[in-house]
Formats: C-alpha cells, structure tokens, sequence
C-alpha cells in the first residue's frame, strides 16, 4: 500500500490531501473519527470530504480538509510539516 501526501496555501485557507491505494473504507468499523473530525473543522469554518479515491480503480481511500488559516500572521505562511 502506498499513501501521497500533499498540501498547500489557496488564499486564507490551508487545504490538505491523504490519498492511498489500499481497501478504501469497505472495511472499517463504525465510529465517529470521520465525522468528529468533519464537526470539528466545520465550527472553525472548515471542511472535510472524503470518499473513494479514483472513479474506475479497484481500493483507494481519500480525505481532503481545507482549514481557515484567520490566526495566521500576516504575510507569513505557516510552516507545513515535512
């Protein structure tokens, strides 16, 4: 299995990316990560979507989060982890 990472600055907003070609979400157990997680951007202004990573492949999971960056100084990026 492999995972890709990616990240970026779109205006006010940090957007991240998590995608992986494994056994999507078919397998997981009923919980509340997702859509504590999808709650908890949403009070900050935020969002989460996830779903299958690519139409047409077999497997594949995908999450994306875009978070308001209103805390953030002024002309200073944040620092994104490596």
């Amino acid at each position: 299995m492999s995972l890709t990472r990616r990240q970026s600055l779109q205006g006010p907003y940090l957007e991240l990316r998590v995608e992986d070609d494994g056994e999507g979400a078919a397998g997981a157990s009923a919980g509340h990560g997702l859509t504590g997680l999808s709650e908890r951007l949403a009070e900050v202004g935020g969002t989460l979507t996830t779903g299958q990573a690519r139409a047409g492949r077999r497997g594949g999971f995908v999450l994306s989060a875009r978070v308001p960056l209103d805390d953030a100084p002024v002309g200073e990026p944040p620092k994104l982890p490596a």
